[in-house]
């Protein structure tokens, strides 16, 4: 957490600048808990002190209070705190919030407070980028927005340079561009361009350590490394980087992970279990890259770049010979040091390669062996989650912001044709305005139809997965995104019981639940356009598939390892 302990107030003397000295001290001793405890103090003695609520804020947004957070900014600003790393860390508390206008206003504020801000300048781009979207116009408008700001940027990083390019870079990445369903290698390659060259600057006046170790000493094997911060219980895990571990061939491939992320349960055990090395809680870019060289690798496997900021400014450094990327953020890298992208044949479009940087490897089947999970599922009472149970429900079971405005267009002519029917969507507990305003759209393109929105759109709790498979089994379908779709999610709700329809997408991302169905027979649920999902949908309502059909079909997707003979077959050459 990073900490300014300067004061705009002259009166804290005694006991009061006792406990405002305490609190930054246990802040910058990484005990956020305390230190909120001790600030907390503090601001009932003295709370006019705009860098003591900026201090409190911190300690808010760390421990997962983002409404606590917005608020003790906001006074941070009234009392004086008005620079730029203020308002930044403001607008990051209302961009995790869900509230992506309020936040770009805030790192344009910031930007315009420290024109030399690089990090300012640099959120004020990936910041024209929201959520949510309300209709295809302002699709337009936040690309063309996004479009004009990064060149604008890579215009000035080229003339000043950016020396602290490691808390920059990726600072966040234009993680939501991938959920527009166009064509984004041009972009990206800008983006990715610009993410090389900075990091190589940096790189190049960074000091190196010394080798505090022996030289490695190699085997016969292929030194292979896999960078992320999801050896957890996670997607990326689950349905990527558990299938390499448990499958290549140690003999012949020697597998050390890095774990750029702190988070871990009984997987991160599993994960260091099966490999021959397991380097833990990276959280700097320095000594991230210090340990990855250190081990020297042949081969870097990045399972999701673009989802992760260290992951990102680590596989734009050249620390290996071969780079390759996965489909853990189903779009290109964008980077020029990613050499290969991991995709799967039943994923990709007959012109996939055009949509990569990087050379495209579509494995066989469904890309990656992935292990089936146990299906306890938890019994459901879908009254205690808002839906009326005497009436058909569909799941629509993805984040709010993978729902674009045309999605809209989809339910509008289910509900004209099935008029009980009502819609589920769920609710991520830090991204309520997202939510909100999904709602919002969907129910003013309700009325505007000339239906009524009441009781037909329901936001359920952010559900456990045993919860979650309880309420699908009793949906009449669960209902797939347009333009990026869902792959662990197709495989939850078959293993539901529940039916998946879907659009298959112009790109792979749009792909993943398409790719699964067709791959275990189930290609009647898959819809080339959008009338052909309404009618899938509606055939829903009538028509119960029976569960145990869906979940004996499921099973074909599970424990396939051809894809990992063909993976290991890349990386011997």
């Amino acid at each position: 957490m990073q900490v300014r302990p300067d004061s705009t107030d002259e009166r804290d003397d005694g006991a009061a600048a006792s406990a405002r000295a305490h609190a930054f001290a246990l802040a910058q001793a990484a005990d956020i808990r305390g230190a909120r405890v001790a600030i907390e103090t503090f601001l009932r003695l003295v709370p006019s002190d705009g860098a003591a609520h900026r201090l409190h804020g911190a300690t808010l947004m760390h421990t997962g209070d983002l409404p606590g957070a917005i608020e003790a900014f906001q006074r941070a600003v009234r009392f004086g705190c008005e620079d730029a790393f203020t308002r930044i860390q403001l607008g990051l508390a209302l961009k995790f919030r869900g509230r992506c206008a309020d936040a770009l206003r805030e790192f344009e504020r910031a930007a315009a407070r420290d024109g030399a801000d690089p990090l300012a300048r640099w959120l004020a781009t990936v910041g024209t980028l929201p959520m949510i979207f309300d209709s295809p116009a302002a699709i337009d408008r936040a690309l063309a927005a996004f479009r004009s700001r990064l060149a604008e940027l890579d215009a000035w990083f080229a003339a000043n340079g950016c020396p602290r390019a490691d808390g920059v870079v990726a600072e966040p990445n234009p993680f939501h561009i991938a959920y527009i369903e166009t064509d984004l290698r041009a972009d990206l390659a800008r983006y990715g361009d610009m993410c090389c060259r900075l990091m190589a600057g940096w790189s190049a006046a960074r000091p190196r350590p010394r080798p505090q170790a022996p030289a490695i000493v190699r085997d016969r094997r292929t030194r292979v490394g896999i960078v992320t911060r999801y050896f957890y219980r996670h997607s990326v895990w689950s349905a990527i980087v558990k299938g390499m571990l448990t499958t290549l061939d140690r003999r012949r491939f020697r597998l050390d992970l890095f774990h750029v992320g702190d988070q871990r349960d009984a997987e991160t055990d599993f994960a260091r279990a099966h490999s021959d090395s397991y380097v833990p809680s990276l959280v700097r870019t320095d000594a991230s890259a210090d340990a990855i060289s250190a081990a020297a690798p042949d081969i870097l496997i990045y399972p999701e770049i673009g989802m992760d900021p260290l992951s990102t400014r680590l596989a734009a450094l050249r620390l290996a010979p071969l780079q390759v990327a996965s489909w853990g953020h189903p779009v290109t890298t964008g980077l020029p040091t990613v050499d290969i992208f991991l995709s799967a044949e039943r994923l990709e479009p007959a012109d996939g390669a055009s949509h990569y940087t990087e050379r495209l490897v579509a494995l066989p089947g469904l890309g990656a062996r992935v292990e089936r999970e146990r299906a306890d599922a938890t019994p459901a009472d879908p009254s205690n989650y808002g839906i009326d149970a005497a009436r058909p429900f569909f799941l629509c079971p993805g984040v709010p912001w993978k729902y674009l405005p045309h999605f809209d267009d989809a339910l509008v002519a289910i509900s004209a044709r099935a008029p009980l029917v009502q819609f589920v969507f769920f609710e991520p507990v830090l991204q309520l305005a997202a939510a909100t305003q999904l709602h919002r759209r969907f129910a003013a393109r309700c009325l505007a139809a000339g239906i009524d929105p009441a009781g037909r759109i329901v936001f359920a709790p952010w559900l456990s997965r045993s919860e979650f498979l309880g309420l699908a089994s009793q949906a009449a379908a669960c209902l797939d995104s347009f333009g990026f779709s869902g792959f662990n999610t197709v495989l939850q709700c078959l293993q539901a019981g529940a039916p998946m329809v879907t659009l298959e997408g112009k790109f792979m991302r749009g792909r993943l639940a398409s790719g699964v169905l067709r791959h275990v027979g189930l290609a009647d649920h898959v819809a080339t356009d959008t009338p052909g999902y309404v009618e899938r949908a509606v055939a829903c309502v009538t028509r119960r598939f029976p569960a145990g059909e869906l979940v004996a079909k499921v099973a074909r997707a599970y424990d396939d390892r051809e894809p990992m003979r063909a993976l290991a077959r890349l990386l011997s050459r």
